[in-house]
């Protein structure tokens, strides 16, 4: 996800009130979701800040951690750690660094934290209008 895709969630997300669902399985095929009926990036200004909230699912609630958060990527440091979250969790809503990291390069463990042992194999992400 680079910062041209967050202007198109931006863009979308900004039009009503949109829900986010992420599909998690992993190596052993075991499946779990996490949904939040609230889900905003916000815009470039606001450095895609994160506004997700009311949590449903069987994954555990690991995007909270991140709700308020600024978009992080290799050229822009946004996150609360003093070093750079992106280089071990790819490019995110860091806080000081995570609960999740789900964009991370194809071969890399997806991190979901405690999710079988912290990592998925596949994870799905897909908003829809509520």
């Amino acid at each position: 996800m680079n910062t041209k895709r967050n202007e198109h969630i931006h863009s979308l997300t900004s039009s009503g009130k949109y829900e986010l669902r992420i599909d998690l399985t992993d190596k052993s095929n075991t499946e779990k979701y996490a949904v939040y009926k609230t889900f905003v990036v916000g815009d470039a200004a606001s450095k895609y800040q994160l506004t997700v909230g009311d949590y449903s699912g069987n994954a555990g609630d690991q995007m909270a951690y991140h709700n308020g958060m600024k978009f992080s990527t290799t050229d822009q440091d946004n996150d609360q750690n003093s070093g750079k979250c992106v280089d071990n969790y790819g490019p995110w809503w860091h806080g000081n660094c995570n609960h999740s990291g789900l964009n991370k390069a194809f071969k890399s463990k997806l991190y979901w934290r405690n999710f079988s042992s912290n990592s998925a194999k596949t994870s799905v992400m897909m908003i829809r209008k509520l």
